[in-house]
């Protein structure tokens, strides 16, 4: 079930998600999936911090049960078996050029940065 991830997470840990990041719980609800959005700072080991109070459980058989968690923080990990990024570097640029002509060099073919900007 999707979830706003500004409801569940302090800023410190939006800024870090990127752009319009997704979250979600799986079936069982015992893991939220995050989705990192675009430019995304996030790398494993960073610490996600959990908003306080965050609505923690509902009994559906039982509505008056309602718990809520405290704010506490996690680290980041990886889903495993997910490979490491490996940047693969393709520049393009003019094959030949005259003196004192302006170029133009992209990096627009590059792959692997997860997201992030290259600097």
């Amino acid at each position: 079930a999707e979830v706003s991830c500004a409801a569940v997470f302090t800023e410190t840990t939006l800024n870090v998600l990127g752009t319009g990041p997704r979250c979600s719980f799986t079936n069982q609800r015992q893991r939220m999936m995050i989705a990192l959005g675009g430019t995304p700072r996030a790398k494993p080991e960073d610490p996600v911090i959990v908003r306080d109070p965050v609505l923690f459980r509902i009994d559906e058989v039982t509505p008056g049960n309602v718990q809520y968690a405290v704010q506490h923080q996690v680290l980041m990990k990886r889903q495993g078996g997910d490979p490491d990024l490996v940047p693969v570097v393709r520049l393009t640029a003019p094959k030949r050029v005259v003196p004192c002509t302006t170029i133009t060099v992209s990096s627009a073919g590059t792959e692997g940065s997860g997201g992030r900007v290259w600097s």
